[in-house]
């Protein structure tokens, strides 16, 4: 074979458009470098980025070639060719320069790479006709034959270029400092890096590019899991963003062509051995030309065949050209240590097509019964044409049965990849194809049929999904396909006479030995392709009956604490950690393996899970998202059902604010992957203590730990994309309309908090709550008939209360959008959930949640006003917080308001008792005092006032009594069922809530408090004393003494009182001693008199005496 079949990447060799497809390709390439010419003109203002696709050796490579030379050549505009991990160790050499060892952001990464990228062409212009670097340095492709530093000049002459046009383009660039096309290879190698190293992933950096605005437009080729992992991930389910990025994927060549190209080189009989080799990569015929032309009639050449490096080749991560090992284990289950017989299976395989028996060599004939169990054999040919037909037909028949959509399109789409794959098995003679479909006997019919459309079918939908780029409709076939491969051929539904009937119909007409080939069943194992089945197992025949028939057991017969950690490993390992969003993946079986029994325990793995994480979903940002792998509608529905009916914190989480979501994973392939790792884990971990998942996949042989690696990454991006389109469900969901229309007082509001968090800075939470509160209040009716006591000097010190009504009665700002808030439902609901658990405490006791300092679903308030209005937190964190305490003061009285009546009530009913009897005690007090004054030379007169203020405190006790009486009247309608307004009601609340939680805090317990203190120190300090000095005065005559004393008591605080006892104790003193003087002075009289009665009885007695004398 020359090299002119086709060798590696080279830049001399002009692109060939092998197929239409392409040909599609190469154009809609090159009409992304045009739109860049474009958009360096003006005429348009953006170029969606250009990916290429697809699997090493289907010419990627190639094709950035020739759109370096079509760059250059003629869109007039210099191109550069380097693969990705050049680029990331000189950005990384550049960061280092300049000490930066952060990530780059998307703008900082194009920066960076523009100014790389003008030094590599200001670097041609300095070496364009010397040869002192090479041309890799200055990121230009290499050319085969030639020198690595040969002089750009010469390259330019190789691709037809003229140098001096070359250099004109090049001194231009750099006098404009833009319009380099960048074009990147082997992207695969080092895709990892780019993500660690830029910020926020690359849909910003995609953004740019497209807008072009930093000068370098960036063509990027990927293969494989680079281009599922880094890009497939980030753009579907965006519709509107994939519009923006320009994806080229370049499919395998097809058996038909390949066998086009090979047959000037008398290699045609051997391209379906190529083509199954190499998956259709032309790239990789050349390397494998030694392997696949061995002498394939020589024993001792097939038996030194397996030996050939190439073949354990990986033609991309853990993809081998050929499976050696299954190779050697099918050698020694069939053919025993037997050489001759080892040999003949390779030379089937190295024959991959229908052979006549008659024309086998002798020792591939002796061994044909050993290998029968390999082998597909048949009286005549088929041609591909009818087996398409009939297998098509088969499908269909089967998806209508059963209820799975393949429209039209979907079945040509299925009828071209069959007609590629079994043309890859076909004998050529002329223009027809022909097949070997058959069985050497009646006996083995029915399981040499199973075995061809077992492998076909696993064949066919993981060709489709591998090579048919990633539509909707790709996606489509390849699920349909799967659920006919798991539904069809289980074992119950293919002894169905109607399942796959035209097929076995088919087989049956060819029942014979004249022809013979290997069975496709063989080479699904030995020829593995990327995809492939995707249940991982060690252990041997995993099917998917036996699959689902474990998983059930093990949910069934362990605890719910158990099955989750397994979840929670598998989910880990698949998903990662993402902020602020929590993945699982729960495995359930298949719907006729669901009963009442295993809905329960899948209801109660879920609560297992959520009631893990509710804190963090309560109080925090979490989002937590469920996926069930398996299952079906109705068992998710009883599920979602039964938490929401149960609780109505879950109902609000999963139905209104969805920071709860529960999904089923679409398509039964990604979801037997899932629940084959689950079983495969709590295989491993019952049989080793300790065992983890990711040392499972690392004992895995290299064709299983590749699968798990696909569909890990193709499970991934299915739910990145579901990831996204649930954050923008939720988005939507908080996103209420009607807020818009309030944004103005939601403003208003925020500034009016923003002023009552200025004047509280010193307030506890719970207290710059009701400050909050109060300015929402309409009717203040009772609060202004207490103003004389919350005005300054008044003498019942309320705490805060005074610097409140003071502060903010001035201001005729009010809070006006509580009340509409809580009117709408969805704040309204959260609000209220987030109460939920505080409805059956004391309401004391409930009202502590204004002091904690993690609100529950605050988190959610939040993004409904940063959605719906645009209010963002970080502006207005504090107010905001204030404004939640507010809602949730608000509606926790609302809901209470029973409780709220009883106890203002209850406390009304102690606080006017103590009033009256303090009322009743200062009337006391100025009777005695007036009684004092009246007729005695004493006139004390005692008032209680603040200082400087000319009301008194009978005055404030008297606003205090008619303040209550307010609020009771309206306590005992409202507790009538009489409405009294929501204005009066929050005015009511107020009076009997504000303070609370802390009792020392609690108006009505202060002012009765103050009452009391009141009252005991009037009581026992100025009324016991003046009582006392009245029964004093009232010893003394009437009218005593010509001058009256007045004495003025004035107390102005409860301090004063000592002052006043003094004060009055003092003039009892003083009275005392007068009264004391009087009673001896009277004392002295008496003895006076005394005396002079004696004396004038003597003098009488003397009188009678002389008379009676006389």
């Amino acid at each position: 074979m020359t090299a002119t079949v086709y060798i590696y990447p080279s830049l001399t060799r002009e692109w060939e458009d092998f197929t239409d497809i392409h040909q599609r390709a190469r154009k809609r390439a090159e009409e992304a470098l045009r739109q860049y010419s474009d958009l360096l003109k003006g005429i348009v203002e953006e170029v969606p980025p250009l990916i290429i696709a697809g699997g090493l050796g289907s010419g990627k490579t190639q094709l950035l070639y020739h759109l370096f030379k079509y760059s250059w050549r003629d869109l007039k505009i210099p191109a550069l060719f380097v693969n990705l991990r050049t680029v990331l160790s000189l950005i990384r050499r550049y960061m280092g320069v300049k000490g930066r060892t952060e990530r780059l952001t998307p703008m900082d990464f194009i920066s960076i790479l523009l100014k790389l990228a003008l030094k590599r062409v200001e670097l041609i212009r300095d070496n364009f006709v010397r040869g002192d670097l090479k041309l890799s340095d200055l990121w230009l492709p290499e050319i085969t034959g030639q020198p690595a530093n040969t002089p750009p000049s010469k390259l330019f002459e190789k691709i037809g270029v003229a140098p001096n046009e070359a250099y004109d383009l090049v001194n231009k660039t750099l006098e404009r400092k833009r319009g380099v096309v960048l074009l990147i290879d082997e992207v695969e190698m080092a895709y990892k890096e780019l993500k660690d190293l830029i910020e926020g992933g690359f849909r910003d950096l995609i953004d740019i590019i497209g807008r072009g605005t930093m000068g370098v437009y960036t063509v990027m080729a990927v293969s494989y899991l680079s281009y599922y992992e880094l890009f497939l991930s980030e753009f579907t389910g965006d519709v509107a963003f994939a519009r923006r990025i320009r994806i080229v994927q370049l499919p395998p060549i097809g058996p038909d062509v390949l066998c086009e190209k090979l047959k000037p080189h008398n290699m045609g009989d051997k391209s379906n051995t190529f083509w199954w080799f190499t998956r259709g990569r032309l790239g990789w015929v050349t390397s494998l030309k030694d392997v696949v032309l061995v002498d394939d009639t020589s024993v001792g050449s097939l038996l030194e065949w397996v030996d050939a490096p190439q073949l354990r080749t990986p033609l991309a991560e853990n993809l081998p050209v050929l499976d050696v090992d299954e190779l050697l284990r099918l050698e020694d289950k069939y053919c025993r240590g037997n050489d001759e017989c080892n040999a003949a299976l390779r030379f089937f395989i190295l024959n991959i097509r229908p052979l006549k028996v008659e024309d086998l060599p002798s020792f591939v004939k002796t061994h044909l019964d050993e290998l029968s169990a390999s082998l597909i054999h048949c009286s005549d040919l088929v041609s591909v044409a009818e087996a398409v037909d009939v297998f098509t037909s088969d499908i269909k028949e089967f998806c209508d049965r059963e209820g799975i959509v393949l429209e039209s399109e979907d079945l040509e789409l299925v009828r071209r990849a069959l007609n590629e794959i079994l043309s890859a098995l076909a004998l050529r003679s002329g223009k027809d194809k022909l097949v070997c479909l058959g069985a050497p006997s009646i006996f083995l019919l029915n399981d040499k049929v199973y075995n061809y459309v077992d492998s076909i079918i696993d064949i066919l939908m993981t060709y489709i999904a591998e090579n048919y780029g990633t539509s909707e409709r790709v996606k489509t076939v390849t699920e349909a396909l799967y659920l006919v491969y798991s539904l069809a051929l289980s074992r119950e539904r293919w002894k169905e006479p109607r399942t796959f009937h035209e097929v076995k119909e088919l087989f049956e007409r060819h029942v014979g030995q004249n022809y013979v080939m290997v069975g496709s069943w063989v080479l699904r194992k030995l020829i593995p392709m990327y995809l492939s089945n995707p249940i991982i197992s060690k252990e041997p025949g995993m099917t998917i009956e036996k699959l689902e028939q474990n998983l059930r057991s093990y949910l069934l017969s362990h605890a719910e604490h158990e099955i989750v950690d397994a979840i929670t490993s598998i989910s880990e390992y698949i998903t990662q950690r993402r902020e602020e969003a929590l993945v699982y993946i729960v495995p359930l079986p298949r719907p006729h393996y669901i009963n009442g029994q295993v809905r329960e325990k899948a209801y109660s793995i879920v609560k297992e899970l959520i009631q893990r994480h509710i804190y963090d979903i309560k109080y925090g940002s979490l989002h937590l998202m469920v996926f069930f792998a398996g299952g079906d509608t109705a068992s998710i529905q009883y599920v979602r059902d039964k938490l929401r009916r149960e609780d109505t914190l879950l109902d609000l989480l999963i139905e209104r604010t969805k920071r709860i979501s529960l999904e089923q994973i679409l398509g039964e392939r990604l979801s037997d992957f899932v629940k084959s790792l689950f079983v495969l884990l709590i295989s491993e971990m019952s049989q080793t203590y300790g065992a983890t998942i990711e040392g499972i996949i690392n004992t895995l042989k290299p064709d299983q730990r590749r699968r798990v690696e696909y569909f890990k990454t193709t499970l991934v991006t299915w739910l990145d994309d579901s990831i996204e389109r649930l954050r923008r469900e939720r988005e939507s969901s908080l996103r209420i309309n009607e807020l818009y229309s309030l944004s103005g007082d939601l403003m208003d509001d925020i500034s009016v908090l923003d002023y009552v968090v200025k004047r509280t800075g010193k307030f506890r939470p719970h207290m710059r709550a009701h400050a909050a509160f109060f300015t929402m209040i309409g009717v203040r009716d009772p609060l202004d008939k207490m103003q004389l006591s919350l005005s300054p000097g008044g003498l019942i010190k309320a705490k805060a209360l005074p610097s409140i009504y003071q502060e903010f009665s001035r201001r005729s700002s009010r809070c006006k959008s509580i009340t509409r808030l809580l009117s709408m439902p969805v704040i309204s609901d959260i609000v209220r959930v987030a109460l939920e658990d505080k409805k059956d405490l004391p309401l004391e006791d409930a009202l502590k949640i204004l002091e904690e300092e993690e609100l529950p679903l605050f988190n959610d308030f939040v993004e409904i006003l940063e959605k719906s209005v645009g209010i963002r937190y970080s502006d207005h964190s504090t107010a905001i917080r204030l404004l939640y305490r507010v809602l949730l003061l608000n509606m926790l009285l609302s809901l209470r308001k029973d409780d709220v009546v009883a106890l203002l009530l209850e406390k009304a009913s102690t606080v006017k008792e103590i009033g009256h009897r303090l009322k009743e005690l200062l009337e006391d007090i100025e009777r005695i005092s007036n009684d004092i004054c009246r007729g005695l030379p004493l006139c004390i007169k005692i008032t209680v006032r603040p200082r400087d203020r000319s009301h008194t405190l009978e005055d404030e006790i008297r606003d205090i009594l008619s303040a209550l009486d307010i609020v009771e009247k309206w306590a005992e309608d409202l507790k009538s069922g009489r409405d009294i307004g929501y204005d009066r009601f929050l005015s009511l609340a107020y009076m009997a809530v504000f303070g609370l939680p802390e009792e020392k805090e609690w108006l009505l317990a202060q002012i009765q408090e103050e009452l009391r203190k009141w009252y005991e120190g009037l009581h026992d300090k100025v009324h016991e004393q003046l009582s006392s000095l009245q029964q004093k005065l009232r010893q003394l005559p009437m009218g005593v003494g010509s001058r009256r004393r007045t004495i003025d008591i004035v107390i102005g605080s409860l301090k004063d009182l000592d002052n006043a006892n003094r004060r009055i104790s003092e003039i009892l003193n003083e009275v005392d001693t007068v009264v004391r003087e009087y009673d001896e002075a009277l004392k002295e009289i008496e003895e006076v008199k005394g005396s002079l009665q004696a004396m004038l009885e003597n003098a009488l007695e003397k009188i009678n005496r002389l008379g009676r004398e006389v």
